[in-house]
């Protein structure tokens, strides 16, 4: 069984390298994702006014006069990561605006498209629902060579060590593998539960009716709408000490405003409360509170926040930090250990022992 376990240990190993090179270099390059945005074009701005509604409200009001609520698709208001206003456009581009004057980032916004880029690897490798699948067939392959190292390791516990200097590459290999296996697996386990979740979400779900008509301009609610900080403040108010994070403006065709609220002590940076107000009457239409589901989907709310790290210490994002790493570390002393081992068996099959010349 051992020898069995050994031998998928190293074939899986080989032929998933290099989704484990694109999996652990653009997981870490993301952990640095806002701290280089925030550097290289926001100029190192830094945000300190989180769960200031005033300042929220009077920034959506200026965005929404001077961009139009027809023209924005929805908006995410600034926080400690992120120190800038982002709007995505019903045309698919992607503004910055500044803290002071709301007005457009222009600085450096390549470096947001190549993150924009690395995410999307990470992602779905550009491909989508394919890409997720193949990435979660991927993230089982990863816990079967963790848990079947682990055995392989076992007999040979005695010898853990951090001093591996003087080492043999498997040596190195299998401890270093002891050492990381906690973080390898729980990056591991969320990153396998999101993508289940995506999949399974995108293979069941019936799709979206296509409108054969469009709206006709008199059917269209032309009544007046409240402005948008007034609507925040009916949403935040029935939460006290809530953050916003996602805005959806209200439209001519579509009279309500939806807003994503963090709850105080929330793991997830962005919250997971929706709640739904009458862009006419400051009514509250739904409120989903984060904190009012099942236990089941409470762990699955966690899942990002522990995978990315996001919103959590810093000191937890430098762990994940370090689990990237160990895991291309892992990559390379398997496969110098694995090169020694086809090197030695084809000094074998010449007939060459070290130490000693015999013939063929």
């Amino acid at each position: 069984m051992r020898a069995a376990t050994r031998k998928w240990h190293r074939y899986i190993a080989l032929y998933s390298s290099w989704l484990v090179i694109l999996s652990s270099l653009s997981g870490t390059i993301l952990l640095l994702k806002h701290p280089i945005i925030s550097l290289m074009v926001c100029s190192g701005a830094r945000f300190e006014k989180t769960g200031d509604v005033d300042y929220y409200g009077k920034g959506l009001d200026h965005i929404h006069t001077h961009w139009g609520g027809e023209k924005i698709k929805y908006l995410k208001v600034p926080n400690q990561e992120e120190p800038y206003w982002s709007l995505w456009l019903e045309s698919g581009e992607r503004i910055l605006l500044d803290l002071d004057q709301l007005k457009p980032i222009t600085k450096n916004l390549a470096v947001v498209d190549w993150m924009d880029f690395v995410f999307q690897l990470h992602a779905d490798l550009f491909s989508g629902i394919t890409g997720q699948v193949v990435l979660l067939v991927f993230t089982l392959s990863l816990l079967y060579l963790f848990f079947s190292g682990l055995f392989l390791w076992w007999p040979s516990r005695k010898t853990l060590s951090l001093n591996t200097r003087k080492k043999s590459p498997l040596v190195k290999h299998r401890n270093l593998g002891v050492f990381a296996f906690s973080g390898l697996l729980v990056v591991s386990l969320t990153g396998g539960v999101m993508l289940t979740k995506k999949v399974a979400r995108k293979a069941f779900s019936s799709p979206r009716a296509i409108p054969t008509q469009a709206v006709s301009p008199q059917l269209i609610d032309t009544s007046p709408i409240l402005q948008p900080s007034r609507l925040l403040e009916v949403a935040v108010g029935q939460i006290p000490l809530s953050i916003p994070s996602y805005v959806w403006l209200p439209k001519p065709e579509k009279k309500k405003a939806k807003f994503r609220l963090r709850l105080d002590g929330e793991w997830h940076l962005n919250g997971k409360t929706n709640a739904t107000v009458d862009a006419r009457t400051g009514t509250l239409l739904e409120l989903q509170r984060s904190d009012q589901v099942s236990i089941y989907q409470k762990l699955l709310n966690l899942m990002w926040p522990i995978h990315s790290g996001r919103g959590l210490p810093v000191y937890y994002s430098t762990i994940l930090f370090l689990v990237g790493i160990a895991l291309l570390r892992l990559l390379y002393t398997g496969l110098l250990s694995w090169k020694k081992r086809k090197k030695g068996k084809k000094i074998n099959r010449v007939g060459i022992v070290v130490g000693k010349k015999t013939t063929p």
